[in-house]
């Protein structure tokens, strides 16, 4: 018969030889905060064929933010002076009050639900710290449509920083804001899903803006000096244009909103675009002093991005084909619009990629280190998110053989002990293996 202390001995000679280490035992106990510093909510506005507004809940001229467990509205769709239900706010500015003309910034959007990223992994150094989510890995789990995304690339009013000029045309984004319930911030948004889950089909809340909006003081005291355009078929755009031709490449300026009606800051034409154009994400910069609040004039700096039936994509120098319309627009007054940052540049441009909304923090260093530390992470092993890793994530994880793909770096990639890209009973023999080589 053979002894207990033999057997063990047998059974771990076999396990050494599968060449498993006790590796696996350190990723079981790992924990992270995701992320390590939420950002601060944005004020935000889904677009028409978003669940939340067709189910009554928000209009798409409505402006929101999110607290701690719920969405409030900001400014309802009437203080903007839209009083049609088939409105849609397009895009968000403030005036840049807090990004003055010699300070540094990080670019965040979001992106629509056509868009898959032409960025196929995330950044390797961010990979290797488990923040692993860029727009091509969230849009192929169906749910990049509602979560925000940090280009990893510096910029001035000037463009890309001088650093990012000496190198080639080719970047990336990290995830920053996920739908719903993740990383301490998120827009409450369809599908109520977590950065990891796959959920290919499901209904989509579309972010379509976004700005930290100026207040007079706290967030909930009156909000001012708000820039926007609306879509192309948005109804009050007649009345709104006050003289100019419709377009949903004007841009409007509501200094009081709820006290007085919006004025043009700058129609189509004054910004070299058509009235077929339609400016679906937006940041400005239009300080008080020498220039006018609220009119476009020659200290003004509007960057901006067209949406994908624009037709002056197909007219502006330099603009990217494909993937124009995930390309970040710039115009000065009385020069011609230039590409402030190409579709590549923040891992956009497959020719359905489409940046439906802009905002930017100021920042100074580098900025795959301010994507670690405000990027969604994920905890290696733990599957079910209940901040413990365990026997009950390895039952999530085990979807069988060719069931589930695993992605390296990801949740479930610390029980692909084999290495095949899914999670089977030959990884959990694996794992028996580990377990017994621990006693």
């Amino acid at each position: 018969m053979v002894s207990h202390r033999l057997w063990r001995e047998s059974r771990l000679n076999r396990c050494l030889g599968m060449g498993l280490s006790l590796a696996l035992l350190g990723a079981l106990v790992a924990y992270a905060a995701l992320p390590i510093a939420p950002l601060p909510c944005p004020d935000f506005s889904f677009d028409p064929n978003s669940p939340a507004v067709f189910g009554g809940s928000f209009a798409a001229g409505d402006v929101m933010t999110r607290g701690l467990d719920s969405t409030a509205t900001v400014l309802h769709a009437t203080a903007l002076g839209l009083h049609s239900p088939f409105d849609d706010v397009d895009a968000l500015s403030n005036s840049g009050f807090n990004v003055p003309p010699a300070q540094s910034f990080v670019l965040l959007f979001s992106v629509d639900r056509d868009t898959t990223g032409l960025a196929l992994s995330a950044d390797p150094n961010l990979a290797e710290q488990n923040v692993p989510y860029n727009v091509h890995d969230q849009a192929l789990r169906g749910q990049a449509a509602s979560d925000e995304f940090v280009a990893l690339t510096l910029f001035t009013w000037s463009g890309p920083s001088a650093v990012q000029r000496d190198r080639p045309v080719l970047g990336n984004a990290t995830s920053v804001r996920n739908n719903f319930d993740e990383g301490g911030t998120d827009f409450g948004a369809a599908p109520p899903t977590h950065s990891r889950d796959i959920v290919p089909g499901a209904e989509q809340d579309n972010v379509d803006a976004l700005a930290q909006l100026e207040r007079t003081g706290v967030r909930s005291q009156q909000v001012v000096n708000v820039y926007f355009s609306l879509t192309r078929d948005s109804p009050s755009l007649g009345w709104l244009s006050n003289g100019y031709p419709p377009s949903g490449a004007n841009i409007f300026f509501s200094p009081l909103p709820g006290q007085s009606e919006p004025n043009v800051y700058a129609s189509a034409a004054d910004l070299g675009l058509v009235p077929g154009d339609d400016i679906d994400a937006l940041v400005l910069f239009d300080p008080m002093g020498p220039g006018v609040r609220g009119v476009f004039d020659a200290t003004d700096i509007v960057l901006f991005s067209l949406d994908p039936n624009s037709p002056s994509l197909n007219t502006i120098v330099s603009a990217s084909v494909p993937g124009g319309a995930a390309d970040v627009f710039v115009k000065r007054y009385g020069q011609p619009i230039e590409v402030f940052a190409p579709a590549a540049l923040l891992g956009l441009g497959d020719p359905n990629d489409n940046i439906d909304a802009l905002d930017i923090i100021p920042f100074a260093g580098d900025p795959v280190a301010f994507a670690a530390q405000h990027g969604i992470r994920a905890i290696p092993g733990d599957c079910n998110d209940d901040g413990v890793v365990n026997l009950a994530d390895y039952a999530c994880c085990m979807y069988g053989p060719d069931v589930f793909v695993v992605i390296p770096n990801e949740v479930c990639g610390a029980f692909d002990v084999t290495h095949d890209l899914d999670v089977d009973l030959a990884d959990f023999a694996a794992f028996q293996c580990a377990w017994l080589s621990g006693f």
